[in-house]
């Protein structure tokens, strides 16, 4: 029986609800008892471990199956974050070139943190910036720092950015809001329109893997919803957005498994990458293994793995 004391517990609550404020990060202990916290690999870097050369040489495979769990599938993934509370809010706003000039009464410095609301009056040319009452401009970025794109923001519509470092950070609209959808092929501009008029969402990432079975276009539309718990802590559009490719990504590609079992590899571990043709489709992939059993007395091991897939944003 393994005890955890009550500030242990609380620890681990701290650390969970950190690190699930971002998608793709795990935390553990590794073998030695070091505490690791890290992004799920994806092995984009990974080179291959094991081929297939060695596995057929060798006759490593002793039997093969699939599992391709349809009625798990969600392929459309809709999530619902904070809801902003903003510190100033100001509808007095105008444009010239691509500076958003803006009026707060008794404003006179700017602080870390103070978070603003702005009703924007004219949509946004590339690489914007915004300069309040008679103070410096800064320019706008998203969470990851990155430049805002012409046409993020529409006239008469209001949106909140936190002020930090010289910078203002784009969160989004009054309740953060982000859609992942998983495409075979490029949706069309038609298609695009009736996503955002059906989810009324200007953040909707679409995930194109030509490879997948699970694509709208392919099995058509099926919707997960996630709001309220840590989803609440989810505090910008774009991170309600990777969140949504996160876990869209957690309930098609990665349902998409192989499970061998084969002759024992003690130096095998998981989340190695290894490329495998399959017995059954003939099919030559790369996958990562996921789970590993090994049975010392039968010199053999049960490895589940699950096919490698670049293609998803969260994992460049």
């Amino acid at each position: 029986m393994i005890w955890i004391s009550l500030q242990e517990l609380h620890i681990y609550e701290i650390v969970s609800t950190l690190r699930d404020l971002y998608p793709g990060w795990e935390t553990y202990f590794d073998i030695d008892g070091v505490f690791v916290c890290q992004r799920v690999p994806t092995g984009i870097e990974n080179s291959v471990v094991l081929d297939e050369s060695i596995l057929d040489n060798y006759d490593l495979i002793i039997s093969e199956s699939h599992s391709n769990t349809f009625s798990s599938v969600k392929n459309v993934t809709e999530v619902w974050g904070k809801c902003l509370e903003v510190d100033r809010y100001s509808e007095n706003c105008s444009i010239s070139g691509s500076q958003y000039t803006v009026s707060f009464d008794d404003l006179t410095a700017l602080e870390n943190y103070t978070v603003f609301g702005i009703k924007i009056n004219q949509t946004n040319g590339a690489n914007p910036t915004i300069k309040i009452n008679t103070l410096t401009p800064y320019p706008i970025v998203d969470t990851d720092e990155k430049a805002i794109s012409a046409g993020t923001f529409q006239a008469e519509q209001s949106y909140c950015f936190k002020y930090q470092n010289s910078k203002f950070y784009y969160l989004g609209q009054w309740q953060v809001h982000g859609v992942a959808m998983l495409y075979c092929k490029q949706p069309s501009d038609s298609e695009k329109n009736a996503n955002q008029k059906r989810f009324n969402c200007d953040h909707i990432s679409y995930v194109i893997n030509p490879s997948t079975p699970f694509g709208v276009d392919s099995i058509g539309s099926r919707l997960q919803v996630y709001s309220g718990g840590e989803y609440e802590e989810i505090y910008s559009d774009e991170l309600a957005t990777q969140r949504a490719e996160y876990e869209n990504w957690k309930t098609t590609d990665l349902l998409d498994t192989v499970e061998l079992e084969m002759i024992a590899i003690p130096w095998l571990d998981v989340n190695q990458k290894i490329r495998y043709t399959s017995n059954i489709t003939n099919q030559t992939e790369e996958y990562l293994t996921k789970n590993i059993s090994l049975s010392l007395t039968d010199g053999t091991m049960s490895v589940s793995l699950v096919k490698f897939q670049p293609l998803y944003p969260f994992s460049k």
